[in-house]
């Protein structure tokens, strides 16, 4: 999952806990499902550091990515989904 812009407020600890969808579980436990899983949490670095967000203030197992990373995962994935 990446998070850019205003979505990586998402992933400041805390940041998701409130947001939820009627018949879905709430983002959180979605996303410790997908680092469960496997899956990854990249956060764009210049989003984080124009909020004043550092690493620290990131739920566990975010990883700050740069621009390159985001078009390398894109490019090799099978499928992608941009909101």
């Amino acid at each position: 999952m990446g998070f850019q812009a205003d979505g990586v407020e998402l992933v400041r600890k805390g940041g998701a806990d409130a947001v939820e969808a009627p018949a879905f579980p709430p983002l959180a436990k979605l996303m410790n499902d997908v680092r469960d899983l496997g899956g990854k949490l990249h956060v764009c670095g210049p989003c984080i550091k124009s909020r004043e967000i550092t690493p620290d203030d990131l739920v566990e197992g975010a990883e700050v990515v740069a621009a390159g990373r985001f078009v390398a995962e894109i490019t090799s994935a099978t499928n992608s989904l941009v909101h």
